[in-house]
């Protein structure tokens, strides 16, 4: 896939199995238990979007683009605890 917005679209269980994406974004867009097993993320922004039970490989999130609250959901799991240190 080249070139493509998804715009507010429900993508609920999407099989985005071997994808080749270039320029891709979702925009506000309901990822809820999509799969992107074998899929690079890279470069692809899905910071606006839910992404509830997304099925993907730690690899294949290398470069893509999210938010501060996906990027939690995320270190955790990794096993990271996020500790805020600000209180």
């Amino acid at each position: 896939m080249k070139r493509v917005l998804f715009q507010e679209c429900s993508l609920k269980s999407a099989n985005f199995y071997g994808c080749h994406f270039k320029k891709i974004a979702f925009n506000q867009c309901d990822l809820t238990e999509a799969d992107f097993i074998e899929t690079s993320l890279n470069g692809v922004d899905i910071s606006t979007s839910t992404i509830d039970q997304l099925h993907v490989s730690l690899e294949a999130l290398r470069g893509c683009l999210v938010s501060s609250e996906q990027a939690i959901i995320f270190s955790k799991l990794l096993g990271l605890e996020i500790v805020d240190h600000s209180l």
